[in-house]
């Protein structure tokens, strides 16, 4: 008799406690389910409005490098640099790393992350 009273008690606990916890599951936002993207929402509530302006920058540095790129060759050259571009000028022998006399986009993205990430390390040790 204890056995049958044991087996309906677990039918029961099934056939009610599985419906509610399904609808428990359900009732959990998708966004919800990453804590990664939790903690990156909390930590960063305007990452939209930055990536959005990350953006521009990089739309607007882009169109700066075509106007520069006079000849249409892909590459900046030293006069085109003195010309549309100052700041990269002043520093164009230490970003030509292949020294070729021409700035390839590689060699602008390399000296670019290179930036970056002097300008973060700067950051930390001024924390």
């Amino acid at each position: 008799m204890s056995r049958n009273i044991i087996l309906l008690s677990v039918t029961v606990l099934l056939s009610v406690g599985t419906p509610l916890l399904a609808a428990e599951t359900i009732q959990v936002p998708p966004s919800r389910n990453s804590s990664l993207e939790e903690g990156i929402n909390q930590a960063y509530p305007d990452r939209e409005q930055i990536e959005a302006r990350r953006k521009q920058i990089r739309d607007r540095m882009r169109k700066k490098l075509q106007r520069a790129d006079q000849n249409g060759d892909g590459s900046i050259s030293r006069a085109e640099a003195e010309r549309d571009l100052p700041g990269v000028a002043r520093h164009f022998d230490q970003i030509d790393t292949d020294h070729d006399g021409v700035l390839s986009r590689a060699e602008l993205h390399t000296a670019r992350e290179k930036r970056r990430e002097l300008r973060e390390h700067r950051m930390k040790k001024n924390q």
